[in-house]
């Protein structure tokens, strides 16, 4: 399986997103999905914030330029980065 896609629009990334969770950070490639902890909770919006804001921390782009395209109230979730570079790609494909 695919641990992204890219294409003209940019770098997409299946999630499944684990609210409340201990610590943020991006966990393990499983079944088609990374694995994205946050510790904001489910409510209003507020672990879909958290990982836009760690996805563009993480991937070092403005957070204008990370899209939640699916999943809105999911915990799957698929996100678009209009704004990579090969660095994000080394982290995406660590063991």
């Amino acid at each position: 399986m695919n641990r992204y896609k890219i294409d003209q629009e940019g770098l997409w990334i299946s999630v499944r997103l684990a609210p409340k969770s201990s610590k943020t950070g991006l966990g393990e490639f499983k079944n088609g999905l990374w694995v994205l902890k946050v510790s904001a909770p489910p409510v209003e919006g507020a672990a879909n914030e958290a990982a836009i804001t760690f996805l563009s921390k993480t991937f070092k782009c403005p957070k204008t330029a990370v899209h939640l395209k699916k999943g809105d109230k999911a915990r799957e979730k698929l996100f678009l980065l209009e704004r990579w570079d090969e660095a994000c790609l080394k982290v995406l494909e660590a063991p």
